[in-house]
């Protein structure tokens, strides 16, 4: 790969990221994303999970252009059907669901793991964020140690139409040197990497028009990494308004300790009944393992700022 159009980075930096500066990445990732994107004309019962192409207004005899309704880049859920259905509108128009490439190096992206072999796991876990953000995701399982092969995979999910190709793993120097001799990165581009901690870094690149970064292979850092540096491209590409992660201040009760955590980040999930308690909004955390995962309802961190502010307060985000 080349190495011009760096992408502008501030260099990384000891200190934790603060919801300010978590949102100016956010919407620096999304800005690398280019318009138009594809729209399509759906009927209302296949409307859950789709991005809205038009603006919806409803029509008022004061007003010459009828009241607005629905933005364009709303993302649809059932209860805008009703909606929709006052308005006369059998079919509406949306962006094309975003198609996401996973490629997993080592064993069937599918299958299950091998023993050390958390790749897989990996692929699987991306895929379901993928669907759940409302786009449509391809895993295709690689060898690195094949540079046919990584090519052939490559290839298959660009020629599938991905715009955004996900890399678990990462390709060492004598693998890119074989890609580039064989043409695969003739027209790439690298974008260099984008670190913020506590969520980590990727890497980045354009090749044939589609986004690729590359994710750690745990599956822990992988998903924090995506929550917080991938999903911007994702909305971004899926025609979303909002670029930024739904981010907010909550307190923090810490089942081991009781005390304020480290700086994270670490699994989380809202407890309602202690939230109805008290005007913050309150999150719980865990120490049982994969149990603290099943239960995540997002991912928290320990801005300094913060706790200087309010003692036990932490940032805390969400797909």
């Amino acid at each position: 790969m080349h190495t011009s159009d760096l992408l502008p980075v501030a260099p990384p930096s000891p200190c934790v990221a603060s919801i300010d500066r978590l949102r100016a990445v956010q919407l620096e990732m999304a800005s690398l994303v280019e318009g138009p994107l594809p729209t399509t004309d759906v009927t209302l019962s296949s409307i859950a999970g789709r991005v809205l192409a038009e603006p919806l207004h409803r029509l008022d005899p004061s007003s010459a252009q009828g009241v607005p309704i629905l933005a364009s880049g709303t993302l649809l859920r059932p209860a805008h059907v009703p909606v929709l259905s006052s308005l006369g509108r059998t079919t509406v128009r949306v962006f094309e669901r975003v198609r996401v490439g996973i490629m997993a190096f080592g064993s069937n992206g599918r299958a299950p793991p091998a023993t050390g072999d958390s790749a897989p796991t990996t692929a699987t876990m991306l895929s379901a964020a993928i669907e759940q953000m409302g786009g449509k995701a391809f895993v295709s399982s690689c060898d690195t140690s094949d540079a046919c092969h990584l090519l052939r995979s490559l290839k298959a999910l660009l020629s599938a139409g991905c715009s955004l190709v996900l890399i678990v793993g990462a390709i060492d120097g004598e693998m890119q040197e074989a890609l580039e001799q064989s043409g695969a990165l003739r027209e790439a581009t690298n974008l260099g990497a984008l670190e913020l901690e506590p969520f980590g870094s990727v890497q980045l690149a354009r090749a044939c028009k589609a986004h690729l970064v590359a994710l750690p292979t745990d599956p822990t850092t992988a998903y924090a990494a995506f929550t917080a540096l991938v999903s911007p491209l994702v909305r971004a590409l899926s025609g979303r308004t909002e670029a930024t992660s739904p981010a907010s201040t909550a307190l923090l009760i810490d089942d081991r300790t009781g005390r304020h955590p480290g700086p994270g980040p670490f699994w989380v999930y809202e407890q309602p009944a202690l939230s109805r308690c008290g005007a913050a909004r309150v999150l719980r955390r865990t120490h049982d393992g994969l149990a603290a995962m099943a239960d995540a309802t997002g991912l928290a961190w320990c801005p300094p700022d913060l706790g200087c502010v309010l003692p036990g307060a932490v940032a805390y985000i969400s797909l």
